[in-house]
Parts: structure tokens; sequence; C-alpha cells
């Protein structure tokens, strides 16, 4: 098991239903307290190396929440340098979860061009990755970068027939993904875990934020205001209208990353602004639209050292044991303990974990 632990999900079953659903969760959510005592640059370096899934919004976090704390001013060319990184970083995310979860098990061989596109741009874009930032992007590589990334979904996720509207894509079936969603609907499934009613992580302030962080347990088990809320790719998404079973949540997908090389270039173009930082008492805060939500770095310093740091991602809001994945769960049929496994896992994985996860029938 690596840095980042794993989930355990356990069903309940009872009269047919799953009644009671528990998410036990081995993340290292204590780890930043390694980087107490230490300077900036050696907490950049260490946040590099322990945080690998997701690692260019990871950095871009930690880099807004040092900046801020320590009232370093960063172009706005520089903010929106990390937020095209870190979008394209999304669509890496998307794309393997697509491959990994409902692709057809045919390889393709532009898979390793993707994966490595997001650390091609990241250095195209000059030293926006270093506290303070100046940005010289090669503007041709990302360009580039942009055109692989647009003729892969193109040719692997969307095909011809998405430009006619979601009814017409599925029919077409004429890429895997659009074939298992087709699959999806005719088993009866698209509105699985639709009736969890769970709110949408709203915007979230910053002052708020430092005064909840100096509870370290604070970052395990998250709420807003005495909610818990929801934070994906279907509460980023126009697909809203579909609810929030199955269907929607793998069409959320597929529709956020149609829209991903567009938006590239419109940071490319100088518009929209990046990851959001700030400046509370002793308190950086930044957070990041990252692939699987909301991902929020806040780092307390005494002059040059880290004083205390905190780490809230998407999956402890998604995974909370009260949260989303925990109420889509709840009323499952439960036929047999294969079909339900198999129903299970794809609500999980349409939720999207940024760690590997055991489905246990209690």
């Amino acid at each position: 098991m690596g840095v980042e632990g794993n989930l355990e999900i356990s069903l309940f079953p009872k009269d047919g239903k799953v009644s009671r659903v528990e998410i036990t969760s081995s993340r290292p959510l204590r780890l930043t307290s390694l980087f107490v005592g230490k300077e900036a640059n050696e907490v950049l370096s260490m946040v590099s190396s322990l945080y690998s899934v997701c690692g260019v919004a990871q950095k871009a976090a930690a880099l807004g929440a040092l900046e801020a704390a320590q009232d370093i001013e960063v172009p706005d060319t520089v903010r929106r340098a990390r937020g095209l990184a870190v979008l394209a970083e999304t669509a890496r995310e998307h794309i393997l979860r697509i491959a990994m979860d409902w692709g057809n098990g045919k390889p393709c061989n532009d898979l390793p061009r993707i994966v490595a596109m997001p650390g091609n741009i990241v250095k195209a874009l000059g030293e926006a990755f270093s506290i303070g930032g100046a940005c010289q992007a090669d503007h041709k590589e990302i360009e580039g970068q942009i055109a692989l990334l647009e003729g892969y979904l193109e040719k692997e996720i969307l095909g011809q027939a998405w430009s006619e509207g979601h009814e017409a894509w599925l029919l077409a079936q004429e890429t895997p993904i659009a074939a298992k969603i087709h699959d999806v609907q005719a088993q009866g499934w698209a509105e699985l875990g639709g009736h969890a009613e769970v709110l949408p992580l709203p915007e979230l302030d910053s002052g708020r934020l430092a005064d909840l962080f100096t509870d370290p347990d604070y970052v395990a088990k998250p709420d807003w205001q005495g909610s818990v809320c929801e934070t994906t790719a279907l509460t980023r998404s126009g697909t809203g209208d579909l609810g929030q079973g199955l269907l929607a949540r793998m069409l959320a997908l597929v529709e956020e990353l149609a829209a991903i090389p567009q938006g590239l270039r419109d940071y490319l173009e100088g518009k929209g602004e990046g990851p959001k930082s700030d400046a509370v008492g002793s308190w950086g805060i930044c957070q990041v639209e990252a692939a699987r939500g909301r991902l929020v770095h806040g780092i307390q310093l005494t002059g040059e050292k880290v004083d205390d740091y905190r780490i809230l991602a998407p999956t402890e809001w998604n995974f909370h044991p009260q949260g989303v994945a925990a109420k889509s769960l709840e009323g499952l049929d439960f036929e047999d303990e294969s079909l339900l496994v198999e129903k299970a896992r794809h609500l999980i994985c349409a939720i999207d974990p940024c760690v590997a996860f055991d489905i246990k029938v209690g």
C-alpha cells in the first residue's frame, strides 16, 4: 500500500437492500506533521514526493498557500499558468479513470503521451511552479499538447456523434465509454444512487477554514455549516437535469473532459483566474479545483518556518461516513452478492476516490 492509503467500504444488506454503509479510511492525513519546522522550499519538495496523485494540483495548492502566508504577490499570468496545468491534469485523471474502469481493455497507443501531457505542459510554463512564479510560456509546445488531447478525445472518448447530444452519442456507441454508458442505461442502472440528497460544496470562506484548521481532526471528517457536502465532476457540470444517479455522474465526467481543450486555450488567451489564495492572520489558504473536486491547502508560518499544515482533499468530503458515496450506496437492491458489488463498484468509480478501495458485503 502506498502513502495514499485506501478505503474500505462495507455494505450491510437487510431485506433485499443495503441498509447500512460503513466507510473506513487508512489515508495518512496527519502526514503533514512532517512539514512542521521546515522551510518553504523544503515543504514544496516534500509535497511533490509524498503526494503523487494529482501532483500538479497538490503543488499548485501548496505554492498558493505558502505565497499567501508569506504575503508574496503572484502575477495573474502565473495563476493562470498554474490553472492551465491543473486543468490538463484533470483531463489525464478523467481519461485514466475511463481507461481503467470503463474501457474495453483494448490498449491505446496514445495513452502514454496523454499520461505525460501535464508534465510536458508544466515544463513549457517556465518558472510558474516556483515560489513567486514567473511565466514564459512556450505557446507552441502547449498548443501541441492541447492538440494531442483533442485528437485523443475525438478518437477514443467522444467520436462523431458527441456533437449531436447525449442520446445520439449513447445510441451510436462509437467509443468504449459510450458503449459502456449505453450498457449501464440498458441494464436499468441509470438512476443508481440518485436518491442521495447531498449539497454541492459551496464557496468556502478562507477565514472560516483557518478557524476550522486549528482542529487537526477536521480534515478527516469535514463538514460545512453542519452539512457534509459533495465536490465532484457532477457538482461542476451542466448535467444536473439528469439527476444524481450513475448515468448523470458518468456523463458529467465525459462532459467535463469534452470542454477541457477549450478551457486550456482560454487560459492561454488570458482568461480565467487559476487557484484562489488568501492570507488569514498567520495562515495562508489556497483552494484548487482538482480532478476529483476541491483541494485545499492551509499553512501557518512563523517567520520562514512551518508551524502547522493542513490538506483537505475531495475524497474526505465524498467518502465521508455520511457523504455522497455512503448515501448513494444505501438502498441498493441486493439480488445477489456479485451483482451488488458490481453496482457498488460502478457508483464508487463514478464518484471517483483518489485512492484504491475494497468492497465488503457484511
